[in-house]
């Protein structure tokens, strides 16, 4: 697959996005995974991350959930 790049950003149940979680990533296959580290101050919610291959512009979008 070759060297690829990624850009990553996280948004919140607002749809307001994470500045300090925004990020490029580089990987060298067809799969690759990411690490997020979160605050215990982190508000409750249903927050998305949104990458957008830096070459061909596919993107692609996964959600996860925060509980109280």
């Amino acid at each position: 697959a070759g060297v690829q790049s990624i850009h990553v950003r996280v948004y919140d149940s607002a749809g307001t996005e994470l500045r300090w979680f925004r990020r490029n990533e580089i990987f060298h296959s067809n799969r690759f995974e990411l690490s997020f580290p979160l605050s215990h101050s982190i508000k409750p919610g249903i927050y998305e991350i949104r990458a957008e291959h830096a070459l061909t512009g596919a993107k692609a979008t996964v959600k996860f959930t925060i509980s109280e």
